[in-house]
């Protein structure tokens, strides 16, 4: 590979995790207007809509013989977005964008141990353990301040974006399982419309409730064709181009980029001990990705990954 398309795969990588990073500042801005099941409701809802004209004009629609997939795109709608995206929301206007972002890097630490466990390719080595470890020492370092001051009830929003990045490692296995030739634009927009209709089956919201205006609007529709369906196209994109090996180091640089957005963009301020959880995280992140000499590398299914 040149070196020019090395810069170009690593420039395209950067982009990816402002995108993703920008997530938390998105939510926190639209909790702002909108109640946690509002935002998952809407956020779907747009998701789905923006994908309906690829849908059409590129033909990336049902196939026959994806029949026996739906069972995992039902679960996929429900465990990988309906639910982290309303603990997400809910923790959202409860933390800074920043905080969440730093928890967030607990997603790839449950990708270990879940890909362990549930697959061939990816084994649990002695520096994967330590990764763990590492990881839930930021994810205590990080909620400890909120512990001591609120009690249990200040630390309950941080363990909603630690279960929501569990949500995210068991929706990103089951997506493995997936054969190749579902199409990301058909899978992204199957498992947000269904996300968009449990939500508002489960919890009904009027016409008034929903036609609000300001940047609590603007936020949503940033979080719905931005960071759900833009970015789930993209992913793939750069997965068929360099790999799925390359796309797992945004674990490194979300929460990094989460925190400087909600530093600078929303005058944020982190708690006690950010920065050195941050670098935990980081390191652990670092950890995870070492080889050792007997490792098997990644099988064809596993690069072809499709992310919603």
């Amino acid at each position: 590979m040149s070196a020019s398309r090395k810069i170009t795969d690593l420039l395209f990588l950067l982009f990816l995790s402002l995108i993703a990073g920008s997530t938390f500042a998105g939510i926190k801005v639209a909790a702002q207007s909108f109640n946690a099941y509002e935002i998952t409701f809407l956020r779907s809802l747009v998701a789905f809509l923006a994908c309906l004209p690829f849908l059409f004009l590129r033909g990336g629609g049902w196939h026959r013989g994806m029949a026996r997939c739906w069972p995992h795109i039902l679960l996929i709608a429900l465990v990988g977005i309906l639910l982290p995206f309303t603990l997400l929301n809910w923790a959202g206007g409860r933390i800074d964008s920043s905080t969440a972002g730093i928890l967030w890097s607990t997603l790839p630490i449950f990708g270990i141990v879940l890909a362990h466990f549930l697959t061939t390719h990816d084994r649990l080595g002695p520096g994967k353990v330590a990764a763990v470890a590492l990881g839930i020492l930021a994810v205590w370092l990080i909620s400890r301040h909120s512990l001591q001051a609120a009690g249990i009830a200040g630390v309950l929003p941080h363990l909603a974006v630690v279960a929501a990045a569990l949500c995210y490692a068991v929706s990103g296995i089951v997506q493995r399982r997936l054969p190749p030739e579902v199409p990301a634009v058909f899978l992204t927009a199957a498992t947000m419309g269904i996300s968009a209709m449990a939500s508002y089956i489960a919890w009904p919201m009027t016409p008034a409730t929903l036609m609000r205006t300001g940047d609590g609007l603007a936020a949503i529709l940033y979080l719905g064709v931005v960071t759900s369906a833009l970015l789930a196209y993209l992913r793939l994109l750069l997965i068929r181009r360099a790999g799925y090996a390359l796309v797992s180091y945004t674990g490194f640089l979300v929460p990094i980029c989460s925190v400087f957005i909600g530093v600078l963009l929303l005058d944020e301020t982190l708690p006690p001990n950010a920065y050195l959880a941050l670098g935990i995280a980081i390191a652990a992140l670092a950890i995870s990705q070492w080889r050792s000499r007997g490792s098997r590398p990644e099988t064809a299914q596993a690069k072809a990954d499709l992310t919603a």
